[in-house]
Formats: structure tokens, sequence, C-alpha cells
């Protein structure tokens, strides 16, 4: 055979990895021998699924094309039961492996459905698809049958949690929000409610924030709950100016029509509190910093000694703005503060830092 002569994967993907769950085996499951057992032993605890198929086909390929005498080899690699970016990685590490230990050159590409190819991309990033194999089950179409076939999605829905989230999860929310607008004698907005935690749910798994959110959690829990803490101290505080802002209003609705005076009112009531979100955030990146022993931790120390420094900045523009009587003494001495010695610390904390560092290169020859 030439050394040049292409070299062919067949891999078959089980996205929630059934074939684990069902036969108990370790994947990536390379060779024929292998997933033949595999194959027949998931037969046999799930005939149902539909990932026991593939399995089948891909071998069927793997034989077709020895036959015809390709290079070839054949391999099943499997996800996480829960679906998302665990899932994903988790294929491209074993995709990854296998090709450690089988250099192709190409891949076919075995599938049961449109789930499992989802994860093209992700094979592509690796390794060629020169082909792409779809296995439809064919099934009869009897009522009886239908029922079984709606029967056993419904138990997938319900077991398994990256379907039960979206099909069980988002109702859940929905029917307890609604009942509990109804007790309280709020129907009205029971329709309002149901329609805004529908397009949250759709934001958050459009955008795969649930996701993002995860993993924030997992690498920092406390810069997480300081951040989550901090923008709801925000958006407390800009409730309460918006809500200062509305009842001067009404007691002078000629201040419609004065936007500097409005603006002053919102940051006079809210930039207290609004500051003190800030700090709980800049605070939890502190900590954290000083539980890794990050030698960077003054960069938010500075960012904290600015946050409060320039407090009497923002009372000055808030004043300036209502009573508008433009003077820059107001304005310029608060702004001179945060200013210098923002700067001072910079500078102190680089040449500190300079000095370490260069003691830490003596230190080292």
């Amino acid at each position: 055979m030439k050394e040049n002569a292409e070299k062919l994967l067949i891999i078959c993907v089980d996205k929630d990895n059934d074939v684990g769950k069902a036969t108990g085996f370790k994947t990536p499951i390379i060779g024929r021998e292998k997933n033949i057992e595999a194959a027949v032993k998931f037969a046999i605890t799930s005939p149902e699924d539909s990932d026991v198929n593939a399995i089948f086909a891909a071998i069927k390929v793997y034989d077709e094309l020895k036959r015809n005498n390709m290079e070839c080899e054949i391999a099943t690699i499997a996800g996480e039961a829960e679906g998302g970016l665990k899932s994903d990685i988790k294929i491209r590490d074993e995709l990854n492996e296998v090709l450690k230990s089988y250099q192709a050159t190409g891949a076919i590409f075995v599938s049961d459905g449109a789930a499992d190819e989802l994860i093209i991309p992700i094979i592509q990033s690796r390794i060629p698809i020169v082909s792409v194999k779809r296995i439809i089950v064919q099934q009869e179409r009897g009522v009886e049958e239908s029922y079984i076939l709606f029967a056993r999605y419904l138990r997938k829905i319900v077991e398994e949690s990256q379907y039960a989230r979206i099909f069980l999860g988002i109702p859940g929310l929905l029917f307890l929000s609604m009942a509990i607008l109804i007790v309280t004698g709020y129907s009205q907005y029971a329709g309002m409610g149901a329609l805004f935690i529908v397009g949250i749910a759709f934001i958050i798994r459009g955008f795969s924030i649930d996701t993002y959110v995860i993993g924030w959690l997992k690498s920092s829990p406390v810069i997480f709950f300081s951040s989550l803490m901090g923008v709801i101290t925000i958006l407390i505080s800009m409730y309460m100016g918006v809500g200062k802002v509305l009842s001067e209003i009404a007691v002078n609705p000629n201040l419609m029509g004065n936007i500097a005076g409005m603006a002053g009112t919102f940051i006079d009531v809210s930039s207290d509190i609004i500051l003190i979100g800030f700090s709980i955030i800049v605070g939890g990146r502190i900590i954290e910093k000083v539980l890794r022993k990050s030698s960077k931790v003054w960069h938010n120390i500075v960012s904290l000694t600015f946050i409060i420094t320039v407090r009497p900045l923002l009372k000055g523009v808030a004043e300036t703005l209502i009573k508008q009587e433009y003077s820059i003494q107001a304005i310029l001495t608060p702004l001179i503060i945060p200013t210098v010695t923002t700067i001072t610390l910079i500078i102190l904390f680089t040449l500190i830092e300079g000095v370490i560092s260069k003691r830490g290169g003596r230190g080292g020859k």
C-alpha cells in the first residue's frame, strides 16, 4: 500500500452517552470487534435507542471499505448526558484521543439524527469529513406504534436533564408564576408574566448564558457572587434614582422638560449606592486575587480607590445640574482628587512591582 494512501476514520457519535450508560463501556470505543461487542450489548439493554442502529451502520460502512481494500478504522465517541458545552468538550477530547492512536486523513461521519450532527464543526476542526451518513430507522405507522414511540420520547424528556430543563422546567416555572399571580389577585398580569419568562428562557438558551454562568461559577465562586450582588445593588440604585425623578415630576410637572435637572436628581439619589455596587464587584476581585496570591491585586486596589474618591465629583456634578449654576470650582476640585490619587497609586505600585521583579531575577541567578 502506498504511503500517501487515504486513511479513513468512521466516526459514530453518541452526544448524550446512551451507549456508556446502557453498556458500561468507556468511550472512545475503537476497533470493529469492540464496537460490535458494545453494539450488541447496547441493543440487548436498550433495543429502542436509535444510537444502536448508528453503531451497526458504522460497522457496515467499515466492512464495505475493507472489502474495497481501503485502509480504515472505526470509533464510537460520546459526550455527556446533560449535553451542552461539557458534552462538546468531551467529544473533542475523545476525538483527539482516537486520532492519536490512528492518524486518519479523512472521516466518515455516521449519525442517527440532527442532534448528533450539531457536532460536525467540532470534528471538522480536527479532521476533514469526506462523507456524512445519516441513519433513518424504518417504523410502522400504526396507531399503537405511534403511542409506543411517543411514550419513549416522553420518557426521554423526563429522564434526561438536557431535555427536562426545556420541556419540564420552563413550563413548570410558567405554571407556578401564573398560579402565584392569580392567588395574589394579579391575574391580569398572568399573560405578561408568562411572556416575560418565555422571553428570558429563550434569551438564556439562545445566547448560552446558562453555560457561561455555570463556567463562571465553577472557575471563581467569589467573583461570581460578588458580581451578582454588585449588579443587584446597581439595579436597585437605578430603580431608586428613576423613582425619585418620577416623584419630582409628579410634584413639579415643569421638570419634565428640564433634562439637566432630571439627570442631576438621578445622580444625586443613586450615585452612593451605585458606587457601593461597583465596590462590591471590585472587592470580590481583590479577595479572589488575594486567595490566589496574585501580584496583580494592586490593579483592583487602584480601581477601588478611584471608586471611593470619585464620590465628591459625582455629588458636585449632581448639584451643578440641579441648581444649573455652573461653577468650575465645584467640578475641578473634586476631579483633581481621584485623578491625582489614581495616578500616584499606579506609579507607586508599578515601581514596587519593578523592584520586586528585579530582586526575584537576581535571586534566580
